[in-house]
């Protein structure tokens, strides 16, 4: 998993160094960032920046000693919500055959407080 964290990264940050010069800049976080939907400042970016460099830039090593744990925590977010998806559906499939009928759904859905 670290290699494929690792390359990722690497992509991203050739997705954020726009003028390709190996170093990202404040203004190069913040366009990329607000180009993704996310509500950023330039205030925030150079946050982000000073909190790795005493450069007012990243290079790819800086840069990913501020991704990797952004990115675990995602990735770690993500496993913890295919559990809870796979604790309803166990829940839900009451012959358990792995498959779900209408009638099964909707039980677990009224049971869970959902209005139907």
């Amino acid at each position: 998993m670290n290699y494929e964290i690792t390359q990722d990264i690497t992509k991203l940050f050739e997705a954020f160094d726009h003028d390709r010069d190996q170093e990202i800049s404040a203004k190069e976080i913040f366009k990329t960032m607000q180009s993704m939907g996310y509500d950023l400042d330039l205030a925030e970016a150079e946050r982000m920046i000073a909190s790795k460099s005493a450069k007012k830039t990243l290079g790819p090593q800086e840069f990913h000693s501020l991704m990797q744990p952004i990115m675990l925590d995602h990735i770690f977010s993500s496993e913890n919500q295919v559990e809870e998806f796979r604790s309803f559906f166990k829940a839900a499939d009451y012959n358990y055959n792995g498959f779900l009928t209408i009638d099964e759904i909707y039980c677990v859905l009224v049971k869970n407080g959902f209005t139907v």
